[in-house]
């Protein structure tokens, strides 16, 4: 069994834009636009578009959260170049992390890996 996390995004274009930004590779893709599948190193990213979904799901929630395999300060560029702005590399007590929204308004943080801090 393997899981695959699902959002409802507004706008699908938008956020394939986004998290093909962050470094996910646009997969799986409904004809009708409504599906996405996004893949990452470690697992799937399905994005739902809420216009095709029902009502209930579009006060659900889920946060994501990321591990980059580069410095955040490249993964911040490729998100400042898709046109997404914003985000901030904080320090944390476990490591560098950034913080920036999605198209829906959704907080992402994406952790350093401890491999690019050593």
């Amino acid at each position: 069994m393997r899981l695959l996390p699902v959002i409802y995004v507004g706008n699908t274009d938008a956020s394939i834009r986004f998290y093909s930004a962050l470094g996910l590779d646009l997969g799986f893709h409904a004809e009708a636009g409504d599906w996405v599948e996004l893949q990452a190193s470690g697992g799937t990213l399905a994005l739902h578009s809420v216009s095709s979904a029902d009502s209930g799901h579009k006060s659900r929630s889920i946060d994501l959260c990321f591990e980059a395999d580069q410095p955040l300060e490249d993964t911040m560029r490729r998100l400042n170049d898709a046109g997404f702005s914003g985000g901030e590399i904080v320090d944390e007590d476990f490591g560098r992390s950034l913080r920036i929204d999605d198209p829906d308004g959704r907080s992402i943080q994406i952790n350093e890996s401890p491999d690019i801090r050593s």
